[in-house]
């Protein structure tokens, strides 16, 4: 996986994923996708939860 500053608060996450399926057979599958997910990091929307002691 990759994490890297885009521009401004946005970042950008990537990376391979390998994911494991059944065909129309039964016979199980093997399939390596790549993903990419843009992510904003905001500080003044972080709400701390309640402490459960």
């Amino acid at each position: 996986m990759k994490f890297v500053h885009w521009y401004d608060r946005y970042f950008l996450l990537s990376g391979n994923q390998r994911i494991r399926y059944q065909d129309e057979s039964g016979k199980e599958q093997v399939r390596d996708v790549f993903f990419a997910t843009k992510i904003l990091v905001d500080g003044d929307l972080y709400q701390p939860e309640e402490s459960l002691d």
